[in-house]
């Protein structure tokens, strides 16, 4: 979630993204992109234009990802695609100071090929640090499973432990009908906090709840927007369910028949 003033920056090739940065007082965070065609050097390779690996290179500073073992990188790989071109595995690697984490994500989708649920297994081979990612859920065994609406938008994520079938936090969501700023973006590039299934169209609410239903207003927001000629939005103003106020403008640049963000920027109004 965006606290504060926050950038992000996109680095485009021949129309491919390439990496992602973000940027905030006191965090700094890069993610790049790697091609099935780079990746195997095929260029010839039947899924040359799509995502193989992810790689994510956190601030290891006293707000990084981790404050008890902070993070060095995280790698996800997504070796195997479906003749869709669906991705119904991947495995993701988290190297920290001495150590590293491993896990695979198994994903399901409907008919629609859009993603209905991902479920986390983590191994650990160093169980002295197992309370480490038993607390945090960015590191637990975990299911998370998306609802949609009837013209396809992403309605809820729901966060479920293992074997449990009520949600330890439900994130529901309303969206507006224009183009999605980050539409042309793939889903494989995924960066914080931005790492939803859905990107065509922009969030106009998100709301946040607990275990017992409660709306956390620390989380929760909504959104409105000033578009471009073309729909998309250049401008954003994001008012959080706690009161504070939070503004910023979105830049494109031109591409072949298609929009892509150069520049996303969010800042605390006074």
């Amino acid at each position: 979630m965006v606290i504060g003033s926050t950038t992000h920056d996109f680095y485009y090739d021949q129309g491919r993204v390439y990496s992602v940065t973000t940027n905030r007082p006191n965090f700094y965070e890069e993610v790049t992109y790697t091609y099935y065609d780079e990746y195997f050097k095929k260029p010839d390779h039947r899924f040359k234009d799509e995502i193989v690996q992810v790689t994510t290179l956190p601030d290891v500073g006293p707000i990084g990802w981790d404050s008890s073992d902070s993070i060095v990188r995280k790698m996800n790989y997504m070796w195997s695609r479906s003749e869709d071109g669906l991705i119904p595995r991947e495995l993701q690697s988290v190297y920290l100071h001495g150590r590293s984490l491993r896990d695979n994500i198994a994903h399901q989708y409907n008919s629609d090929k859009r993603l209905t649920s991902s479920v986390y297994h983590y191994n650990n081979a160093n169980k002295k640090h197992t309370q480490i990612y038993d607390a945090d859920p960015r590191y637990i065994h975990k299911k998370i499973v998306y609802t949609y609406d009837k013209q396809g938008k992403l309605q809820k994520a729901s966060f479920l432990a293992p074997s449990s079938e009520t949600p330890y936090l439900t994130i529901e969501l309303e969206f507006d009908d224009k183009p999605g700023y980050l539409r042309t973006l793939p889903l494989e590039a995924r960066f914080m906090p931005l790492e939803l299934p859905y990107r065509n169209h922009n969030i106009t609410r998100y709301t946040v709840k607990d275990r017992e239903g409660n709306i956390r207003k620390d989380l929760s927001y909504t959104c409105s927007y000033k578009y471009n000629r073309d729909g998309y939005p250049i401008k954003i103003k994001r008012t959080m369910l706690d009161g504070q106020e939070l503004e910023g403008y979105i830049v494109y640049k031109a591409s072949i028949g298609k929009s892509e963000v150069a520049e996303a920027s969010l800042n605390a109004e006074n």
